[in-house]
C-alpha cells in the first residue's frame, strides 16, 4: 500500500482508513515493514489498529531506507476501550509533516510474531515505591530499545504476566532488568520457567532463593564508585563473540556478587578507570542464564548491544547471527544516505571493500567476524563522512561529571584533536567545577562552559530533600504533590541558585555559564502555597478555588503569563550580575525545541530572552533521529526574533529520545550548516561516542588539515 501525502502550510497529518482482519491473540507483538521516499517530509507515523470501537495505537520512527520496527503488544497505547486483540477489523494510518512538502509512505508488510525472548518490565507489586518503579520501568525500555537496534522481537511482560500464570514455554529468555521485589508466586513461576529450560538474565537483585536457583551468592550493598567501577571487562574465552569491555557511564550501585555453583563463573569483572581488575564481579553465568552485579548503563550502547547478542545466542540460537546482519543492514542504509562528495574515488573504494568483507563474513557462517567488520565500516562512514562538515561554526559537547574519571589529559587531547572547540562542562549542584580539566582544557585552546542544573534536586540526599520539604521549598503538582524541584518564586530560591551561579561565574580560564533545566517540570507545577500567594498579590484577587481556577478558570491565561514570568525574572538577574562582575563571559541556555509551546508547557519563554539580549545564545534540544524533523525545528529557531546567529541546535547523540550512530550525527550537522552556520552541541560524550566519533572527528580533521595544506 502507498499512501502520499502533500503537506502545504495549513496540512499537519493525512489519515487513511483500510479494513483489515487480524488476530493477534497469542502474539506478542507486531513488525511493521516500510519506507518512505522523502524521510525529510515527516516528523513520525502513527498507526492506529481497530478493535471494536476503539484502538491499539502506536508511533513508528521515519528514517532512510526500508524500516523494519518492531512495537511489542505492551507497548501499544490503548484509546476509546479496544475489546480485544482478537478482533483487530481495521487499520489507520497517520502520518505527522516535519516540514512543508510532500512524501509518499509505502508500508509493504505488517506481520504479527512470536517473540524469544521477552523483558519484565515491574509494577506495583514488583516495586511497590514510585521512584524505584519508574526507574524500572526506564530500566526494561532502554533494552527494548537496545533490541530494536538489533531487530530482535521481544515480550514487554508485567507483574501479573509473571505472577498469575505460567510463563509462556516460547521465551527462551527472560530478563529482569531491575525487580527489586520478587513475590512467592512470582518466584514459583520463575523456578518453573527456569525447570522447563528457560534462562533467565537478573540485573541488581537481593532475592536469595532466585539467586540460589541461579547459583549466585549476593552479598553486600556497595555505593557507585566512579573510579573503581568504570567498565565490566570480559573474561577472554575462544567461544565469548561479546565485547571486551563495556563501559558504565555514571557509576553504578552494587550488590556483590560470587558463583555459588559449580558450575557458575564469572563472565566479566569490574574494571577501574586504569583498566585494572577489582575484586567484584560484575556478570555470572550459569547453565540457568546470567546475573548482573548492577543495572545496566544507557552509556556504552553499541558495545553493551553486542553484549546482549552473546549472551543471548545461548538460548536463542541464531540470534548473535540475526543481530549481526541486522546491524549490517543498518550500515547499508547509511552508506546509500552519504552525500556524493563524501562517498567518492578513494573513499568510495574503502567502503565498499569493507562492506564486501563483511557481507562475505556472514554469508560464511563467521557472524563474530562479521561484527568486527562491520564495526571498521561504521568508522570509516563517519570518517568520511565527517570530511564535509564546515569547521567555521561552533564545535561544542557537553561533558557530564560520570566522564571526569581516569587520565583528564587524554580526554582533553581527544577532544581537542576531534576539533571540538567548546565543552560544556557539567558543575556539582553544589556549583563546584572540575577545576583540574578546565586548566587542562585551556592549554588546548578549548572553551569551557560550566553546565548548571538549575531548581532540579535529583540525586540529592534524602535528609536535606526532608529538609526543604519541611520549610515548603519545593514545587507542589496541581494534585498537591511534591516535586524534588526548588519553587522559583521563592526568594530564597532564588538566592541559593544566584549565589551558586556567581560562585561558578569566578572560576578562573572559562568562557561562560551554562543554564539547564531553567524552567519548570511540565505544565502542572508550580502550585505550592508560595505561588498562590504571590499570584494573588500580582494580581489583587482572592482565589478561593486554587488550583482550578489557574489551571483551566478565567484566570488561567493569566498564571502561565505569571509563571513564565517568574523565569524570566530569573535569567534576567543572573544576567544583570553576571554582567556586571564578569562581562566577557558567554550566558546561554540549553532550552526546549518547540517554542512558544515551551513557555506555556515548562514557563521557558527563551525566545524572549534573545530579544531582550539576557543571554548571548541558546542550544536548544533538538533531540531527534529524524533529521527532517531537526531541520525544521531548527529552521523556525533561527526564524525567531533576534535568533538568527545566537541559536546553537543540540544534536540528541546519546538522549533519552535519540541515539545517533557516527554518519547520523554527521547528516544532522550538515542540516544545520545549511540553515545557519553557527555549529552545533553534541549531547552528550559517552564511552561509545569516546571510541568511534572522536578518533573518525581527528582522522577526518586531519585529511582536511592535509588538503589544505
Amino acid at each position: 500500500m502507498v499512501f502520499s501525502c502533500p503537506f502545504p502550510d495549513t496540512v499537519r497529518r493525512h489519515i487513511w482508513d483500510t479494513g483489515t482482519r487480524l488476530n493477534l491473540d497469542g502474539y506478542d507483538g507486531v513488525e511493521f515493514i516500510y519506507s518512505t521516499d522523502a524521510p525529510a517530509a515527516f516528523s513520525g507515523i502513527t498507526i492506529y489498529l481497530r478493535s471494536g470501537g476503539g484502538w491499539f495505537a502506536a508511533s513508528l520512527p521515519v528514517g532512510d531506507g526500508t524500516i523494519r520496527h518492531w512495537v511489542a503488544r505492551a507497548d501499544f497505547t490503548q484509546q476509546e476501550h479496544p475489546e480485544g486483540w482478537d478482533k483487530i477489523s481495521g487499520l489507520r494510518i497517520s502520518p505527522w509533516s516535519a516540514a512543508r512538502g510532500s512524501g509518499a509512505i509505502r508500508l509493504h508488510a505488517i506481520t504479527p510474531r512470536q517473540a524469544a525472548v521477552a523483558l519484565a518490565r515491574p509494577g506495583e507489586q514488583s516495586s511497590p515505591q514510585p521512584q524505584e518503579r519508574n526507574f524500572g520501568i526506564q530500566a526494561a525500555d532502554w533494552l527494548g530499545h537496545q533490541f530494536d537496534r538489533m531487530g530482535v522481537p521481544y515480550a514487554m511482560l508485567s507483574d501479573a504476566d509473571i505472577t498469575d500464570s505460567d510463563i509462556p514455554e516460547r521465551y527462551r529468555a527472560l530478563i529482569l532488568p531491575y525487580h527489586p521485589n520478587i513475590s512467592a508466586p512470582a518466584l514459583r513461576r520463575l523456578q518453573n520457567f527456569a525447570g522447563g529450560g528457560g534462562k533467565l538474565y537478573i540485573a541488581y537483585n537481593a532475592n536469595r532463593e532466585l539467586a540460589e536457583l541461579m547459583g549466585v551468592q549476593t552479598g553486600t550493598f556497595l555505593p557507585g564508585q566512579a573510579h573503581e567501577y568504570h567498565a565490566m571487562g570480559f573474561v577472554p574465552k575462544p567461544e565469548w563473540r561479546g565485547p571486551m569491555q563495556v563501559f558504565q557511564g555514571i557509576p553504578p550501585n552494587l550488590l556483590t556478587i560470587k558463583p555459588a555453583g559449580r558450575d557458575t563463573k564469572v563472565l566479566a569483572w569490574w574494571l577501574d578507570d586504569r583498566g585494572r581488575r577489582q575484586d567484584q564481579a560484575a556478570c555470572l553465568q550459569s547453565p540457568r542464564g546470567a546475573w548482573f552485579s548492577h543495572i545496566l548503563s544507557t552509556d556504552d550502547d553499541a558495545a553493551q548491544r553486542r553484549m546482549l547478542a552473546a549472551l543471548l545466542d545461548e538460548s536463542v540460537p541464531g540470534l548473535f547471527a540475526d543481530a549481526a546482519r541486522h546491524l549490517l543492514h543498518d550500515i547499508d542504509t547509511e552508506l546509500k544516505s552519504m552525500t556524493p562528495a563524501a562517498d567518492t574515488g578513494a573513499a568510495h573504494d574503502e567502503l565498499r571493500q569493507l562492506q564486501t568483507r563483511a557481507r562475505e563474513l556472514l554469508d560464511g557462517q563467521r557472524p563474530d567476524e562479521a561484527w568486527d567488520a562491520a564495526e571498521l565500516l561504521q568508522k570509516a562512514i563517519a570518517r568520511h563522512a565527517l570530511a564535509e562538515i564546515d569547521n567555521s561554526g561552533m564545535q561544542g559537547i557537553w561533558v557530564g561529571t560520570e566522564m571526569l574519571t581516569g587520565n583528564l589529559g587524554t580526554m582533553a587531547d581527544g577532544l581537542a584533536r576531534a576539533g571540538f572547540s567548546d565543552i560544556f562542562l557539567q558543575a556539582t549542584r553544589e556549583a563546584e567545577s572540575p577545576g583540574a580539566f578546565t586548566a587542562i582544557a585551556a592549554q588546548h585552546r578549548i572553551n569551557i562552559h560550566l553546565w548548571y542544573i538549575c531548581w532540579n534536586l535529583d540525586g540529592m540526599p534524602a535528609d536535606e530533600l526532608d529538609r526543604l520539604q519541611t520549610a515548603g521549598r519545593l514545587q507542589q503538582s496541581a494534585e498537591g504533590g511534591t516535586t524534588h524541584w526548588l519553587c522559583p518564586t521563592q526568594r530564597a530560591n532564588q538566592m541559593l541558585e544566584l549565589q551558586r551561579l556567581m560562585k561558578l561565574a569566578s572560576q578562573p580560564e572559562i568562557a561562560g555559564i551554562h543554564l539547564d533545566y531553567i524552567r519548570y517540570p511540565d505544565a502542572q507545577h508550580c502550585f505550592c502555597p508560595s505561588c498562590r500567594k504571590a499570584f494573588e498579590e500580582e494580581t489583587d484577587q482572592r482565589i478561593e478555588a486554587w488550583p482550578a481556577t489557574v489551571l483551566t478558570g478565567p484566570s488561567s491565561e493569566r498564571f502561565l503569563e505569571w509563571r513564565a514570568q517568574q523565569i524570566t525574572d530569573f535569567v534576567a538577574e543572573f544576567s544583570r550580575q553576571a554582567r556586571l562582575h564578569h562581562p566577557n563571559l558567554k550566558l546561554s541556555a540549553a532550552v526546549f525545541p518547540l517554542y512558544p509551546a515551551c513557555r506555556l508547557e515548562q514557563g521557558q519563554d527563551w525566545g524572549r530572552w534573545l530579544a531582550d539580549s539576557l543571554l548571548d545564545f541558546v542550544c536548544p534540544m533538538n533531540y531527534t533521529s529524524n533529521t527532517g524533523e531537526f531541520s525544521a525545528w531548527f529552521r523556525a529557531q533561527t526564524e525567531l526574533p533576534g535568533a538568527r546567529g545566537r541559536v546553537i541546535p543540540g544534536i540528541g547523540a546519546a538522549s533519552d529520545h535519540s541515539r545517533l550512530s557516527p554518519s547520523a550525527i554527521v547528516k544532522q550537522i550538515l542540516a544545520a550548516n545549511n540553515i545557519d552556520n553557527t555549529g552545533f552541541v553534541i549531547y552528550k560524550l559517552t564511552h561509545g561516542l569516546n571510541r568511534v566519533l572522536l578518533p573518525a572527528m581527528h582522522n577526518a580533521r586531519r585529511h582536511q588539515i592535509a588538503d589544505d595544506d
